[in-house]
């Protein structure tokens, strides 16, 4: 269900709600073939967010104590046929950007200049975004202590 506090784009709720999908050469695509949720099955998801081994590792005040917590809703049901976990799209309500989250190395990265018929025209770039690093010229990182978003926990991430 639709929650009116994550401010979705009016654009990606009527791209949802027609029922049509992203369309794509999934080939060239390093995310594989990616399902949306149908409006009434997205849900506020957190992003779990650490700045290990990263150049910003010595500006995280939560470095080696604990990691970030940053509300997103997913936008993806599944990835290649898989229910999907790590998020290859969704949206950050707090930086109200699309944005990407690798589960496994707990970073996330915004499309801080990407709106959704931009996503829609040319999925690819974004889907791939976190992978690929041939133009990243709409990609910030999801920095919660900087930015002002999420918040701290201390210890390691629940899984």
């Amino acid at each position: 269900m639709i929650a009116a506090e994550w401010k979705l784009p009016s654009e990606l709720i009527a791209f949802l709600n027609s029922g049509e999908q992203l369309t794509y050469d999934v080939s060239q695509c390093h995310a594989g073939d990616i399902k949306l949720k149908k409006p009434a099955d997205l849900e506020e998801c957190e992003v779990i967010v650490t700045s290990f081994d990263t150049p910003y590792e010595l500006a995280d005040p939560m470095a080696g104590r604990g990691y970030w917590v940053v509300r997103a809703v997913g936008l993806v049901a599944t990835r290649n046929g898989e229910v999907e976990e790590n998020q290859k799209l969704l949206w950050y309500p707090e930086y109200q950007q699309f944005g990407q989250w690798d589960r496994e190395h707990q970073n996330a990265i915004r499309f801080f200049i990407a709106k959704w018929p931009a996503i829609v025209e040319n999925p690819v770039p974004f889907l791939s975004a976190i992978y690929d690093s041939v133009d990243r010229s709409f990609v910030r990182p999801v920095l919660p202590w900087k930015d002002k978003v999420g918040a701290s926990r201390e210890g390691d991430p629940p899984w």
